[in-house]
């Protein structure tokens, strides 16, 4: 018998063998004894584990989009004939559906293999998820094992939380800290301060009490599992194992567990979960409040966009160019990607990081304390495209997706599929891009533009449903006709810049609310249209004329009198 995962119960999510099929199929499952009604802490999850006499809770441990999922365990090489990564870490959904993989590294300690897997999570949606490593075994028919984790809840904010990194300056806990991994643990806390000292005083005869030496020290209450967010026994033995640890920071403070402090626990009856706290101390006993001179590297002014995509970063000194080429939903969420990508070296220095500024610029903070593996000032980020369209994209009746545009000058453009398939990109006065989609299902396509004046998608044989984004300023033409569509999101006009000419959204399915949305979207934007625009809207299947309402007609009447031609069904 192969040992396939020897996971340390340091890491910060709590790992069973899988017994659930979640999807697959032919897979090699973990089984349990009918006959022992106790499964334990470390075979099966929390919610299956619960006495018939206990109320049933469930718990998802929280994750921030800024956030990172580290792991780390002994197991399998990778296979060299055939050639096969042994470990893959998946997020998956509570559907089992397949959200983001990547493989695991290898790295060789004394007599084992070190797995590790560090994922970022600035482009997981909000929601629910557990974390899935599969073992691929071809040698065995391709009957792989799986290890997976207790729920995780991803949000971009988790109200109430703090953000625990831990390492060890020696291995310990079965735990390999020479790879140089800084684990990640977050969970529902506060610290209540309780100032003490240790001093001397001398008392005279006529008992006059002099202090003769005086040093402060900061302690604190770790309460754990506030607002009222409880929390199972495995964070409990969690906790006790991660303040075990010589190198603790809570929310960048470095702390260490106080001289014998033990958890105290309180879990209420027929409860299944518990609070705690815990006597801290902060590490470094400091007297001063230190501000440094270093000032906020500029890296991006604040967009008015809610999605952008980014090329790269460059540098002035020495110059270098680090490729990004992704999008993003908002500055928050770019800040996120650069504080957990490592992209300029600076992965676990307490001392720098990217924040938004006062003025909702993008910046680089640092302290004297930094020190950059490859990283001088001077930070920029670079062909910042904020224009752009995000479809819905189905491909039950099609795989075939064309963008073609047009302009006078040259347009710089990035597209985004969203089949995990490499992105296109490129400058051209116009051109028409295809991707084709190799499977069938729902994908969701982001198209970004610097600038052009004609877009369209008209040959398209794919659906798509929903239309959302900002065209650019400077467009005068949009046409998405027959490709299905349903609705249109927002008022995809309110950048334009007055010489729009021509609107087709021909021969698709929206209905007669839809149409109204459009139409309420044109009135808001009407001073962004050029007086002799085009508007053509009909042709809907089933037909959809707008509503016959004043409200409605005050749209179109208004259009109308500024010159602009509307036509619906």
């Amino acid at each position: 018998m192969t040992t396939l995962f020897e996971i340390s119960q340091l890491n910060p999510l709590k790992l069973y063998k899988q017994s659930d099929i979640l999807n697959t199929s032919g897979q090699n499952y973990g089984s349990f004894n009918p006959n022992i009604n106790e499964r334990g802490i470390d075979n099966d999850f929390f919610y299956r584990n619960l006495k018939d006499w206990m109320d049933k809770k469930t718990y998802f441990q929280p994750y921030q989009q800024g956030d990172k999922i580290t792991l780390q365990w002994i197991g399998e090489a990778d296979q060299v004939s055939p050639s096969v990564i042994a470990y893959v870490v998946r997020l998956i959904d509570v559907n089992g559906t397949i959200v983001k993989q990547q493989d695991a590294t290898q790295t060789a300690g004394v007599g084992v293999t070190i797995r590790q897997c560090l994922m970022q999570l600035y482009d997981i949606p909000e929601g629910k998820y557990f974390v899935q490593i599969m073992y691929e075994n071809p040698a065995m028919g391709g009957i792989n094992t799986f290890a997976i984790s207790e729920g995780i809840e991803v949000k971009q904010y988790h109200a109430g939380t703090m953000l625990y990194k831990y390492s060890n300056t020696t291995n310990d806990q079965d735990i390999f800290w020479e790879t140089g991994i800084v684990m990640q643990f977050r969970l529902h806390s506060y610290l209540k301060i309780n100032p003490d000292a240790k001093f001397g005083t001398y008392e005279d005869q006529p008992l006059n009490l002099q202090m003769l030496n005086f040093v402060p020290f900061r302690e604190y209450e770790l309460i754990l599992g506030v607002n009222t967010k409880p929390f199972p026994a495995y964070i409990l033995d969690k906790i006790n194992r991660i303040t075990g640890c010589d190198t603790l920071y809570i929310d960048n403070v470095l702390f260490t567990r106080g001289e014998g402090a033990k958890l105290e626990a309180a879990q209420p009856d027929k409860y299944p979960l518990m609070t705690a706290a815990l006597l801290m101390r902060e590490k470094v006993n400091d007297n001063n409040t230190v501000i440094v001179s270093n000032e906020a590297i500029v890296v991006m002014a604040a967009t008015d966009s809610d999605w952008f995509y980014v090329t790269s970063l460059v540098q002035t000194t020495p110059a270098t160019t680090y490729t990004i080429g992704k999008a993003f939903n908002g500055m928050r969420n770019f800040c996120d990607y650069l504080n957990t990508s490592n992209i300029i070296g600076t992965e676990n220095m307490v001392g720098s990081f990217f924040a938004i500024d006062a003025y909702g610029r993008l910046v680089l903070i640092t302290d004297n304390s930094t020190i950059f593996t490859n990283f001088s000032p001077g930070l920029t980020a670079t062909n910042v495209y904020q224009a752009h369209m995000i479809f819905d994209v189905n491909t039950e009746s099609g795989f075939d997706l064309l963008v073609g545009f047009a302009t006078v000058g040259s347009t710089k453009y990035a597209y985004v599929w969203g089949d995990g398939t490499a992105n296109s990109v490129g400058t051209s006065g116009g051109i028409t891009v295809t991707h084709t989609y190799t499977t069938v299902g729902n994908f969701k396509a982001k198209l970004f533009w610097d600038d052009t004046e004609e877009i369209a998608f008209a040959t398209s044989d794919v659906t798509v449903k929903s239309a959302f984004g900002k065209l650019p300023a400077s467009c005068t033409k949009f046409y998405l006709n027959s490709i299905g569509l349903v609705t249109v999101l927002n008022n995809i006009f309110a950048n334009l810049n007055g010489s729009f000419i021509e609107l087709e959204l021909t021969g698709n399915k929206m209905g007669t609310y839809q149409i109204n949305d459009v139409l309420m979207y044109l009135y808001e934007s009407a001073d962004k249209l050029d007086p002799t625009c085009t508007i053509d809207i009909s042709g809907q299947t089933p037909s959809a004329p707008p509503s016959n309402s004043g409200g409605i007609g005050l749209f179109i009447g208004t259009l109308e009198s500024l010159g602009i031609t509307v036509t619906t069904d």
